[in-house]
């Protein structure tokens, strides 16, 4: 091969940069593991313990030459050493390491875009209000246990998804608690669609159909809220097909639904879909932005999930309530 030009000037200097740095080197270690200053220096001819120096000044000039050894040892320990701040030039080199990780963790955390100031406090306040609306649903169905029951079951969905979500959303957790409670609020999401379903199938249809209706119900929530736990990796694909075929199961029970309840609850019930449809668009496409310090995309498919809510919670008090259940 012929020869490249200017490449033994560069290999020259490169062996050259190489050299100086291994000169520093061998200087500092040097520093590290000389022996005492020579104004310590036993003259010629002198006693091996001077005249006057006791047992103790020998063991403290003993323990300080140990720790020059130690030291030399931890600074020859080679470039990790440096690294981690072992030995003298070590200790300078290791710490300005540390001090440029810290600094970058810092401005990595600078650069995460800031939450908003309205991140989770809807559904903070949503929560307290589905409090009293369940307190509300018991006193109101307390004559007919098995109405009151459905009636529970229904509050405590809304109360539990609120909850969940309004915990995972306002604090700042650590990583590992975050994605905890990211899987939890996605669980409470299957478990908050069958609990309202709950008090209308279970009150309002009859025989088979309702049986049929609950058993499918609550066997996609299960499956979505195991799905969501920590220990299994679902593909996204199934949980999406399992939110999808609790939907399709709303156009199925709507038709017995409607002929019950008349067609002002079905519209209600439309309704109720079109604005969870809009906050989940909103969530899905991040738009539109508004004013993303405080008010985002986000907060908007919590708001639109608390009017979705308040527009199915009217449907049951005044349709589910007072049906007479065969």
């Amino acid at each position: 091969m012929g020869r490249v030009p200017g490449a033994d000037r560069l290999l020259r200097a490169d062996r050259a940069s190489v050299n100086r740095r291994r000169g520093g080197c061998r200087r500092r270690l040097r520093a590290l593991v000389r022996p005492a200053d020579a104004q310590h220096a036993r003259p010629a001819g002198a006693p091996a313990q001077p005249v006057g120096e006791g047992h103790h000044d020998h063991e403290r000039r003993l323990g300080s030459g140990r720790r020059r050894v130690n030291l030399a040892s931890t600074a020859g320990a080679g470039p990790a050493s440096f690294l981690l701040g072992s030995g003298r030039a070590g200790g300078r080199v290791g710490g300005v390491a540390l001090d440029l990780t810290s600094t970058m963790q810092r401005v990595m955390k600078l650069q995460q875009p800031a939450k908003p100031l309205m991140r989770g406090w809807s559904h903070a306040a949503a929560a307290l209000v589905a409090v009293a609306g369940l307190v509300a649903l018991i006193v109101i169905t307390r004559h007919d246990a098995a109405k009151l029951v459905s009636m529970a079951v229904y509050g405590a969905g809304l109360v539990l998804l609120f909850a969940v979500s309004a915990t995972y959303h306002v604090f700042n957790w650590p990583p590992r608690v975050k994605d905890w409670l990211r899987r939890a609020d996605h669980a409470t999401i299957f478990v908050c669609i069958a609990a309202t379903y709950t008090p209308l199938v279970f009150n309002v249809m009859r025989g088979w159909w309702r049986a049929a209706a609950l058993a499918a119900i609550w066997t996609c929530a299960a499956a979505g809220v195991v799905g969501a736990a920590p220990f299994l990796r679902i593909p996204r694909l199934l949980l999406a097909s399992l939110y999808l075929a609790m939907g399709w199961l709303a156009v199925i029970v709507l038709v017995p639904l409607t002929a019950a309840l008349g067609w002002v609850a079905a519209l209600l019930m439309a309704l109720g879909g079109l604005q969870y449809s809009l906050g989940a668009a909103a969530y899905a496409f991040k738009k539109p932005r508004l004013w993303p310090r405080v008010f985002g995309y986000h907060e908007l498919f919590h708001l639109a999930v608390i009017t979705a809510s308040v527009t199915f919670y009217v449907i049951v008090v005044h349709y589910a309530v007072p049906f007479h259940r065969a």
